[in-house]
């Protein structure tokens, strides 16, 4: 989270609808989504690629990594 602060682009993990944009915003939507998944693929561990590498959003991809934390903590604490 805070990388992606420091470039600028958590704002684009928190968009939630692509919809909501308007056309004119969507190019520099679309430039801004790409650096943020590329930022997240760069530094997730190599087994959670899997995960996410296939999710369109940066948005869908933090939910999916913060799912994914919140089960293993579940887990964690019960074993």
């Amino acid at each position: 989270m805070l990388l992606l602060e420091e470039v600028e682009e958590w704002e684009i993990v928190e968009a939630v609808v692509q919809a909501l944009i308007a056309p004119a915003q969507l190019v520099e939507f679309n430039k801004k989504n790409v650096k943020a998944k590329m930022i997240l693929l760069d530094v997730i561990k190599d087994h959670l690629f899997p995960h996410v590498s296939r999710m369109r959003y940066a948005y869908q991809m933090w939910e999916s990594l913060v799912s994914l934390h919140q089960s293993s903590m579940r887990l964690g604490r019960w074993c």
